[in-house]
C-alpha cells in the first residue's frame, strides 16, 4: 500500500510538473487558475440550485391555478 500511494503521489507530481511547464505556468497561477475554477462551479452550482427552487415554485402555483380552475367549471 505504501509503495502504491508513493507511485501514485510520484505519478501526480511529475504529471502537475509536465503540465506548468507546457502551459508556462507558475504553481501559483496554477492554484489561482483553480480557486477561479471552483469558485465558478460553486456559483453556477448556485445559480441552478435557485432556478430549480423557482422551477418549483413555480409550478406548484401553476397546479393550484389548475385546480382552482376545474373546480370554477
Amino acid at each position: 500500500m505504501k509503495r502504491f500511494l508513493t507511485s501514485a503521489l510520484l505519478t501526480a507530481g511529475a504529471s502537475l510538473a509536465v503540465h506548468l511547464y507546457r502551459k508556462q505556468q507558475s504553481p501559483k497561477a496554477f492554484v489561482q487558475e483553480t480557486v477561479d475554477h471552483v469558485q465558478a462551479r460553486k456559483e453556477a452550482l448556485t445559480k441552478v440550485n435557485q432556478q430549480a427552487a423557482d422551477v418549483k415554485t413555480r409550478l406548484a402555483d401553476f397546479q393550484d391555478e389548475l385546480k382552482k380552475s376545474a373546480a370554477g367549471h
